[in-house]
């Protein structure tokens, strides 16, 4: 769902900061439904390559911008 959902977005003419919120937004989801509390999926976020890859973050490059 994720997918079609990022491909019809991505394929629609949006601002990067639309695309960041929407990022944003996607990364807070599954900050809640792991019920971790943001410092630490934040640490992980950062820290954990394969977790930004399946995410597949390409607005939010830094961890400034999270």
């Amino acid at each position: 769902m994720k997918e079609n959902i990022f491909q019809r977005f991505y394929r629609e003419k949006r601002g990067s900061e639309e695309k960041r919120f929407a990022e944003y937004l996607l990364v807070e989801l599954v900050r809640t439904l792991l019920c971790m509390p943001p410092v630490t999926f934040y640490y992980y976020l950062r820290h954990d390559k394969d977790l930004r890859e399946l995410l597949k973050l390409e607005g939010l490059k830094t961890i400034g911008n999270y």
